[in-house]
């Protein structure tokens, strides 16, 4: 995509402007990266083990697993569990964007917020660096590149489904992990019970 954007700059460094490589050597993304897992991953990344080694789900024949089950199992999960995580992602991104930046001599980094700095540039005295794109562009990308994900992180069928089961069973979208998993268990074995 940065590419393909370059080349409408008529920019002749479009393709080196991209590189493929390790992160190791940049700090910034480093330290989002370990934020992101100190604040949010490491959890999810713990409990959906806990989960697996209860039984909830069995991950050893994943290719198996995913023919005979596993798309109705990781459905089930996703729509339980999706706005929670996402819950949790916003809480990191909005801590992260809105967190102070330190001033550090013989550094190129300004101070101050990563979202005053992005969005109100000239306040820190540097310019903005973003670049404008053809409309046509940002529409062909839109329509190439982005999808709207469902919003229970499973396909529509799955999830209107669960939402009839969760309807006919009184059942409620979880406000919690606990929440979340009696939900997601309720309608493993509704299903089950159906087929």
């Amino acid at each position: 995509m940065q590419v393909f954007l370059h080349f409408g700059l008529n920019d002749e460094a479009a393709v080196s402007n991209f590189q493929y490589g390790t992160s190791v050597a940049n700090q910034r993304i480093e330290a989002w990266w370990s934020q992101l897992r100190k604040s949010n991953s490491d959890f999810w990344i713990t409990y959906f083990k806990d989960l697996r080694d209860r039984g909830l789900f069995d991950d050893n024949d994943l290719v198996q697993w995913i023919v005979d089950y596993g798309f109705f199992i990781s459905s089930s999960l996703k729509f339980c569990y999706q706005g929670l995580i996402q819950d949790a992602l916003d809480k990191v991104v909005k801590h992260w964007n809105t967190h102070r930046i330190r001033p550090y001599h013989n550094q190129e980094t300004p101070p101050g917020r990563p979202d005053v700095l992005y969005n109100l540039p000239s306040l820190q005295g540097t310019q903005d660096y973003k670049s404008c794109i053809d409309l046509d562009d940002a529409t062909f990308i839109a329509e190439k590149l982005c999808k709207k994900p469902n919003a229970f992180g499973c396909t529509e069928e799955f999830s209107d489904m669960f939402k009839m089961l969760m309807e006919e069973h009184n059942l409620q979208m979880p406000n919690d992990v606990v929440e979340a998993e009696d939900l997601y268990v309720n309608l493993i074995h509704l299903t089950e019970a159906s087929l």
